[in-house]
């Protein structure tokens, strides 16, 4: 039993608090260490699960909070990532997606203004779109800036930033209207 099972352990319970608070729009389905499976039907996904990324610091460990959700998908194209370009309000007047590899989708993201007013409501480090011809599915990646938990040895410090309703209200939406999206794209 190595120094960071505890930890681990600590940052397993923290996913399963901020996880429990998306239960109000999806119930969860299965819980595994890391991996939390929600039934996204409701807000239009084939799939959805939260999980964190480790980042091991020296003396410590930092645990990204991210969502990630799966739509399928009947367009016919190549494997391409949309990913969306803001870092706030006071640097950048507003979200705006881009491709290197189709900027017609991407642009269709962008003339979406539900979906801007949105992405300028959700506090997050990054929002990755996805499509993989071979599964014909979209995939939606979002490492919103709450639900991380931290830990360090020297000064102890354990923390996690459990997220508000609001944030878990927009969070919703923000999926649920990238699905009503990528499901309605035509090439």
């Amino acid at each position: 039993m190595g120094i960071y099972s505890l930890v681990d352990n600590r940052a397993d319970h923290s996913l399963n608090i901020v996880t429990s608070d998306f239960q109000k729009y999806c119930q969860i389905e299965n819980r595994e260490y890391n991996n939390i499976e929600l039934n996204g039907r409701n807000i239009g996904l084939y799939k959805l699960h939260t999980s964190y990324k480790i980042i091991n610091k020296w003396m410590g460990r930092i645990y990204i909070f991210g969502i990630h959700g799966v739509i399928d998908s009947t367009i016919n194209s190549r494997d391409f990532t949309i990913s969306l370009k803001y870092r706030g309000k006071f640097k950048e007047k507003k979200p705006f997606f881009q491709s290197k590899e189709n900027a017609s989708f991407a642009k269709k993201f962008n003339q979406d203004t539900e979906l801007i007013e949105i992405c300028k409501e959700v506090d997050f480090e990054k929002l990755v779109i996805q499509y993989v011809e071979k599964r014909k599915q979209w995939t939606i990646e979002i490492w919103p800036n709450f639900g991380d938990f931290i830990w360090m040895l020297i000064p102890p410090l354990r923390y996690m930033r459990r997220p508000s309703n609001v944030e878990i209200e927009n969070v919703n939406r923000l999926m649920k209207t990238l699905a009503t999206i990528t499901r309605n794209l035509k090439e």
